[in-house]
């Protein structure tokens, strides 16, 4: 990745990793309210799918994404919405303990990524063999704030911890919420945004860093690796 990030500024374009959801106006709402339910106790993010490819997986057809050929993965390809709310939440976290459900080809069809920072931990789920209909959550010492999809973070809740009451926080409902994130980078090229870019580019190899950890734990190998 640095290397690709050092070749794109050596002929002057930008490259960006794709990723959605720290671009929707939602993220800067919640980033918003993290502050209102006092000091972050514990953390719990997921991005669990079951694949429509894993009933191919069953038969013995491997498609990309349960492929290590092509860095297939829970992890990888799923794990990388709630890790990169997170960093972009807490920053970078001081350990990471990652246990995989690994396939008989060698991949995490699911996985459980724990994040620890200094006074709580991140516990992320990862599944493309399993779905989930739990809520994600972030607890602090005066609340808990609750969302559905790591991906689009609507409908948002703020729980007070001592009255119970519910209050909902306004957020956008967009059909795709691909075109903020669209329009964020052309911004930074338009404006030349050196600044923010660099940002995102730290982001994406810490991110990459807690992936490669995770993956190096679970033993888990692809094509590029060798």
């Amino acid at each position: 990745l640095e290397i690709a990030f050092a070749t794109a500024k050596e002929n002057d374009v930008y490259l960006f990793e794709a990723i959605r959801n720290i671009h929707d106006p939602n993220f800067a709402r919640l980033r918003q309210v993290v502050g209102q339910v006092g000091s972050v106790q514990n953390v719990l993010l997921h991005c669990c799918q079951y694949s429509s490819k894993y009933d191919a997986f069953l038969q013995g057809e491997i498609k990309n994404s349960f492929n290590p050929t092509f860095s297939g993965g829970a992890l990888v390809d799923l794990g990388v919405y709630p890790i990169f709310a997170a960093v972009c939440l807490f920053g970078a976290p001081k350990q990471i303990t990652y246990v995989a459900k690994k396939l008989n080809n060698g991949i995490d069809g699911a996985g459980t990524l724990i994040l620890q920072y200094d006074n709580f931990n991140c516990t992320i789920l990862c599944s493309k063999i399993s779905d989930t209909y739990l809520q994600n959550e972030i607890q602090g010492s005066h609340g808990s704030i609750q969302f559905d999809a790591v991906y689009n973070l609507s409908p948002m809740t703020v729980v007070d911890r001592i009255s119970g009451v519910k209050r909902s926080v306004e957020t956008i409902s967009c059909e795709n919420n691909m075109i903020y994130e669209a329009q964020a980078l052309a911004d930074i090229i338009e404006h030349k945004d050196h600044v923010r870019y660099q940002e995102l580019m730290g982001l994406s190899v810490e991110v990459l860093r807690i992936t490669e950890t995770a993956r190096g734990q679970a033993g888990i190998l692809f094509a590029c690796d060798e």
